[in-house]
């Protein structure tokens, strides 16, 4: 039982992270638009379009799916704490190695093309194409191609700063 409860810790400890400082990085925005992703506060701006108010309802509903996937996860990782006692460290540290790995991995791949990482992240997470906006859009006025490069290196580097102290505490207490 230990064994497992070791391998699901380690497993679950990057997600844990990184929706965390997704979610920390979220709450630090002060905008209108962000209020009504997080709350469903009534945007009181009424120059966004149809498919731009629809694109944010879809980022809505992602950022409550993550919420939950969050709370799960720690709720679990709370649970495993309990079962591994001491021996909480190793998936610590073991979480903590392979959160900067995959974070190195990441960045270089919005070093190279940050274009093609935020097409695949779209891709991925969204089902229809309205977050595909027209050149002028007011959304795109409000959160450029520099908001999401600036958001995604805070993500990357609080993860590892995050991730470095669980490595050094997980390496000190193993």
């Amino acid at each position: 039982m230990q064994k497992v409860a070791t391998y699901v810790l380690t497993a679950i400890v990057p997600l844990i992270i990184i929706l965390g400082v997704f979610n920390f990085l979220i709450f630090l925005n002060d905008s209108e638009v962000i209020d009504y992703v997080l709350t469903g506060k009534t945007i009181e701006n009424t120059s966004l379009t149809e498919d731009e108010l629809t694109h944010l309802e879809d980022v809505k509903s992602l950022v409550q799916i993550e919420k939950i996937i969050l709370y799960a996860l720690l709720t679990l990782a709370i649970l495993l704490f309990f079962i591994l006692k001491k021996k909480v460290f190793n998936p610590m540290y073991y979480g903590g190695i392979i959160t900067v790995g995959a974070i190195l991995i990441l960045f270089l791949l919005v070093i190279f093309s940050f274009d093609f990482a935020f097409t695949i992240f779209h891709k991925t997470l969204f089902r229809n194409d309205l977050w595909l906006l027209p050149t002028g859009s007011k959304l795109l006025e409000l959160f450029p191609k520099e908001y999401f490069v600036n958001f995604a290196k805070k993500l990357g580097l609080y993860s590892i700063i995050i991730s470095l102290l669980l490595i050094i505490i997980g390496r000190f207490k193993r």
